[in-house]
């Protein structure tokens, strides 16, 4: 499988790699927990505390490791972080451990809307629906912000349905 997605206009997608980490956390840090809306309206304590929830969790480092994460990098610019996708494996069993896990959150005013997600996604019953028994979930896709609005969260959405097709995700 490549892992390398292309360059365009100077910014290179790739399959992220776990020497990568350290700065997608740093990347995630400014772009992700201060700019995605469900944060801003939960406030700066919820917000550090998803942080610390996901950085303490093995979730995203296990997603690396399956390399079924994407990182979009500036090559004119020391090869800066400008996008990422947090994406892994999904199976039947999963929307409910999920949901096991977000009825164990203590103390985030964000449980309601992660509880509402689940719901969403336990609901959608996409494994029985579809007859899969696996599929290719984006958990977290962010693109820093002054690179939005210009295609490059359609490039990795791009990217990683490549990335499914060719790891035989349906």
């Amino acid at each position: 499988m490549s892992t390398n997605f292309g360059s365009k206009d100077g910014i290179l997608i790739r399959t992220m790699k776990m020497e990568d980490y350290y700065h997608v956390k740093i990347f995630m840090r400014e772009h992700f927990y201060t700019a995605d809306p469900i944060f801003a309206v939960a406030g700066e304590d919820a917000s550090k505390r998803m942080q610390q929830f996901y950085e303490e969790s093995s979730d995203h480092i296990s997603m690396i490791k399956e390399g079924t994460s994407l990182l979009a990098i500036d090559e004119d610019d020391g090869e800066r972080i400008v996008g990422i996708v947090l994406a892994g494996s999904l199976f039947a069993s999963s929307p409910e451990e999920i949901r096991r896990r977000v009825i164990e959150m203590e103390h985030c005013s964000l449980k309601p809307i992660f509880m509402f997600m689940t719901d969403v996604l336990l609901k959608a019953n996409v494994f029985e629906k579809y007859g899969v028994i696996k599929l290719l979930y984006s958990s977290k896709t962010t693109v820093e912000t002054s690179m939005r609005g210009k295609g490059l969260g359609t490039r990795l959405a791009a990217a990683l349905m490549e990335v499914g097709r060719s790891r035989d995700f349906p």
